[in-house]
């Protein structure tokens, strides 16, 4: 789902915008974050989807590598066709929620 939708395929079976946080394992900064995304997320699920993955899992490789994740926790949302807003570190809560509610009004056509 997620390639075909960062390489800008027009179906309309893919959401047109996802949020993606990439964390992985024994990073204290990702320990610290991933509740804190999670809890304010919680409130945006059912307006975009949103997704919490392991930047060093093999089944994430090809979608981390696509999107150069250099550095963690590291959140994107993915728009189609208007591009990628990036997000990189343990960043306060209010910048994500104004992240998340920036892909939930763009997904509900605002």
């Amino acid at each position: 789902m997620l390639p075909k939708l960062i390489s800008q395929t027009q179906t309309t079976d893919q959401p047109r915008i996802v949020v993606v946080l990439f964390t992985i394992e024994g990073c204290q900064a990702c320990t610290e974050y991933k509740p804190r995304f999670a809890r304010i997320a919680s409130a945006y699920r059912e307006h975009v989807p949103i997704l919490m993955l392991d930047a060093n899992d093999p089944q994430n490789a090809n979608l981390a590598g696509r999107l150069n994740v250099e550095g963690v926790p590291a959140t994107f949302v993915l728009r189609r066709p208007s591009g990628i807003i990036r997000m990189v570190g343990s960043v306060p809560d209010s910048q994500i929620a104004w992240l998340l509610g920036v892909a939930a009004r763009e997904a509900a056509g605002y």
